[in-house]
């Protein structure tokens, strides 16, 4: 199985297409990239998904390119799942799961903007206002949320780092100064 990629019966389209988000764009593929995977990606595409199919399949399209392929033990997890249109605690969890441990002082101050932000108590810290405003932002700038998550990530480490190191710095730019 190709890494992140999910089983979908390619008989079962109509049944499975409308559980896809809004604005998804999707790769089908088989194992030799014929008439099923073309057939899935067609009928995707007449509901209006934007659809493509892996040329060569699984063997002639990923495999021999030096594709990377999962060999998931039985029964272990493979996916953070989360709702549609993911916002503040629905980003820095998978933020904060995959960068830190729970122990470190400026996570803890983290935790508190975006606690503030996610419930909407602004006046929890001063930062908690703009993250909420910048995640309302990010959920209106991008319709996949992939790519929200992406931009999310980005936020989240500038943040911690804020927290970690940047509390103390002082914006001495004077731009009346140059001119």
């Amino acid at each position: 199985m190709i890494s992140g990629a999910l089983r979908r019966d390619p008989e079962a389209v109509a049944a499975w297409a409308a559980e896809l988000p809004r604005a998804a764009s999707v790769v089908v593929y088989c194992a030799h990239g014929h008439e099923l995977s073309q057939g899935a990606a067609r009928a995707l595409a007449e509901r209006g998904i934007v659809a493509q199919y892996l040329e060569g399949g699984i063997e002639e399209g990923w495999k021999a390119r030096g594709g990377a392929l999962d060999r998931k033990p039985p029964g272990a997890a493979t996916r953070w799942v989360t709702r549609e249109r993911p916002k503040i605690d629905r980003i820095a969890c998978p933020w904060l799961l995959r960068h830190f441990r729970l122990t470190d002082p400026a996570l803890a101050r983290l935790a508190v903007i975006v606690r503030g932000a996610d419930t909407a108590r602004l006046a929890a810290a001063p930062q908690a206002a703009g993250l909420h405003a910048i995640s309302l932002g990010l959920g209106r700038i991008f319709a996949d949320e992939h790519e929200m998550l992406r931009h999310g990530m980005v936020l989240y480490a500038a943040l911690y780092a804020w927290c970690k190191e940047g509390q103390d710095e002082l914006r001495t730019w004077n731009p009346g100064a140059y001119r």
